[in-house]
């Protein structure tokens, strides 16, 4: 596979790829299926006017086969603009098809509308189409940040199959007319639109196409390879598209029945002369609602320490998705061994509190950050580390080699001696 190759130096990464003035890159049509997103279709909406492509070369063709045609109103007054409606469902290999064909253009670049675009992906995706002389360029691997969790990974698709992320396509309209979706096809169209022609295709680094989003109501499957743990997707984009992730992730997020719950929760909270009466009805699917768990967070019952105050996180986080603290017997026996030096506060994976070898463990939604003790150590994963935990002392035991940044936030050890 024809990849687009990489300089590094001392001023940062930069693509391999020649300069082309705006008077010789050629005309482009933007093509986008849509389905029920006309809450989140404003993403697409700013994708497009922030492309650094010139304005009197590039057009937007959308097709919403949604229950009705409410989306158009959201659409700017631009002529460059096109909104097609069908009132019939499509497979969207079917809808690339319809889309493709309505394209006047020699070039067609695909942008899908719950995704975030960098301002010179459409620019680099013609580029490495022209200076390569391929008919095809997309990203074969994908950054994907979730905004549910705030999780980020790399997805892949399979050289072999040439399952290329769709939304990164960029193609000669000759080549579509050759080729063509399979209008059946409902999910990783790009199989058979690629199928034996290697050849034909340039791969580029998706860092400077586009950071996919995903949240509970994506369609597509992604093919997580790794986990990204050393740095944010996030950190790369410019100040006001980072508000505005953030402000979509919130959006998203209210959203949500129990969400809307417990926000309406809080405000009574807040209001309330004994909270903790409150705090205590809820249950357990409630306490462990982010924004109860912020109010929590916030509002510590516990606001000075002794020396003897130990507290200790071994749950689940971001990183290590089971963590199961009955087997870690390092830490097991190290508890045991100090419990008549320290008072020990113990959070874990479990749903309702108990107690082992006479160790009290309790479940960690009822873990509030600002309590305050004297030392805190963090078991196996870091990302607990982002939070302000009020501690005079916090370690982190690396159990899996993790090169983190918060982990700088902690002393880190490698075993229990002298904790």
């Amino acid at each position: 596979m024809l990849k687009v190759g990489l300089t590094n130096n001392e001023q940062g990464s930069f693509l391999n790829l020649p300069s082309i003035s705006d008077e010789i890159l050629p005309t482009v049509t933007v093509v986008t299926p849509t389905y029920n997103r006309h809450d989140n279709f404003e993403i697409a909406i700013r994708n497009y006017k922030n492309f650094n492509y010139p304005r009197d070369k590039l057009y937007w063709i959308i097709l919403d086969d949604s229950p009705n045609d409410s989306l158009k109103k959201q659409l700017p007054d631009d002529k460059s603009i096109r909104y097609i409606y069908s009132s019939k469902r499509e497979p969207i290999g079917e809808k690339r098809n319809r889309l493709a064909s309505e394209c006047t253009t020699d070039i067609i670049c695909h942008m899908d509308d719950d995704d975030y675009y960098y301002v010179d992906s459409v620019k680099i995706r013609v580029i490495a189409m022209l200076a390569n002389k391929k008919a095809v360029s997309g990203c074969i691997e994908y950054n994907c940040y979730n905004l549910v969790d705030d999780s980020q990974f790399i997805a892949r698709g399979k050289e072999e199959l040439m399952n290329i992320g769709e939304a990164s396509l960029c193609y000669l309209k000759d080549y579509w007319k050759e080729f063509k979706y399979l209008d059946t096809d409902t999910h990783e169209e790009s199989v058979h639109f690629l199928q034996g022609n290697l050849s034909n295709y340039v791969d580029v680094p998706c860092l400077w196409i586009l950071l996919s989003i995903t949240h509970q109501n994506n369609v597509s499957g992604r093919r997580a390879t790794a986990p990204v743990l050393a740095f944010s997707f996030l950190d790369a984009l410019p100040a006001a598209d980072f508000e505005y992730i953030k402000s979509l992730k919130m959006k998203l997020m209210t959203k949500d029945t129990l969400n809307a719950e417990a926000i309406d929760i809080v405000k009574k909270l807040k209001k309330s002369n004994n909270p903790e009466k409150i705090i205590d009805s809820l249950s357990i699917k409630l306490r462990k609602n982010i924004f109860i768990r912020e109010y929590l967070n916030n509002n510590p019952t516990k606001r000075s320490c002794s020396e003897q105050d130990y507290l200790i996180i071994c749950c689940s986080g971001q990183y290590i998705r089971e963590l199961d603290f009955e087997k870690e017997k390092e830490l097991v026996e190290f508890i045991i061994s100090n419990k008549n030096k320290y008072r020990f506060t113990i959070y874990t994976n479990c749903e309702k509190g108990y107690s082992l070898e006479g160790i009290t463990l309790s479940p960690y939604w009822k873990w509030r950050t600002g309590n305050k003790y004297n030392k805190c150590l963090v078991y196996a994963d870091p990302s607990h580390l982002k939070l302000n935990i009020n501690v005079n002392n916090i370690m982190f035991y690396n159990k899996y080699n993790f090169d983190v940044p918060e982990m700088n936030k902690a002393k880190v050890i490698g075993n229990f001696e002298n904790q």
